[in-house]
């Protein structure tokens, strides 16, 4: 089955599709010098232009473009899905929120933030003299985060670490877009949490293990700080994962869950073992049947990891990074 509300975008997506990178590009450009990397880059940007041609620069518009495609999306969808978009765009405020705690954390001045629109109530210029966590939490005051950051913002100033304040932000921001899915079509919806909702879920993974491991939290502890709120996993396998009591434990539990297309030993490899399972089920949308949700959401998720793919590229040809090391962190 197909909706009518994807013929328009089917076309431009298609499209877009070409400008994703390819294998034997990949293998180019990790041999290829800073500047190839930076001229390959300009070739795949679609309206956006490089005023320097500096780093900082092209990550911004690298990052921006994200938004600017979802943006796009919304020129051309329609009904529900539309509306399911602009709640996903929170995310990248939410990123910003994250930004700025960690800006004020380090005392740095902020460099970037997603531009939602032109006059977004969250951009530079806008908070650009915040200087304390107390200034801040007063900019949140009449919006839908000042709670969270009157709950976790004592303990960021007291640990030096924004990790809760995040875990907060991204609970709350699972907890709204579930519920914008759950008035989605059968098809839309199962779209929906098969591919993004299951690559929102890499980083909870993570930080599942991050919290019982390096944190060493309890079992009910980190249920409550990590609840099952995507449900990719059913909640029997989702209290197996948590239960795990040794890092081994944790990642033979989820080799075994369904959801890897390969086993993994080592949790340094567990993070590019479920990116390419979400590779893989991209590609069953992308060669499936035409006008799905999931077609145009496949091609976000796989141009989100293009941009990280190109990041990490720019970085370590400016640091001067071994290949193999380079290989390591992009595949």
């Amino acid at each position: 089955m197909f909706g009518l509300e994807f013929t328009a975008v089917n076309p431009k997506v298609r499209n877009w599709l070409s400008f994703l990178l390819k294998n034997e590009e990949m293998e180019f450009l990790i041999g290829a010098s800073l500047n190839d990397v930076i001229e390959f880059i300009r070739t795949r940007l679609k309206k956006e232009h490089l005023d320097t041609g500096e780093l900082l620069e092209i990550e911004k518009v690298l990052k921006n473009g994200i938004v600017g495609y979802i943006k796009s999306g919304l020129n051309f969808i329609v009904g529900k899905p539309a509306l399911f978009l602009e709640k996903w765009l929170e995310a990248y405020r939410i990123e910003n929120l994250k930004m700025i705690a960690r800006s004020l954390l380090t005392h740095r001045p902020i460099e970037f933030l997603y531009t939602i629109t032109e006059k977004d109530w969250l951009r530079i210029e806008t908070v650009r003299d915040l200087r304390t966590f107390e200034e801040f939490q007063e900019f949140l005051r009449r919006t839908d985060y000042y709670d969270l950051a009157a709950k976790t913002f004592p303990n960021v100033i007291e640990t030096g670490n924004t990790f809760f304040w995040e875990i907060s932000l991204d609970n709350f921001y699972a907890q709204h877009l579930r519920g914008m899915a759950q008035k989605m079509s059968r098809s839309n919806k199962s779209a929906i949490e098969r591919l993004l909702f299951f690559s929102m879920e890499v980083n909870r993974y993570m930080r599942i293990y991050r919290l019982r491991f390096e944190y060493k939290l309890s079992i009910e502890e980190t249920m409550t700080i990590i609840p099952n709120i995507f449900k990719t996993l059913s909640r029997r396998k989702y209290q197996d994962l948590v239960s795990s009591e040794t890092p081994a434990a944790f990642l033979e539990n989820i080799s075994h869950m369904g959801i890897l297309t390969e086993p993994v030993t080592d949790i340094a490899l567990l993070e590019n073992a479920l990116n390419k399972a979400i590779v893989k089920r991209t590609h069953r949308y992308l060669g499936g049947i035409p006008f799905q949700f999931g077609i145009f959401l496949s091609f976000i998720i796989l141009k989100s990891m293009d941009v990280r793919k190109y990041i990490i590229l720019l970085e370590g040809k400016r640091a001067g990074i071994d290949r193999k090391i380079l290989e390591n962190l992009l595949y």
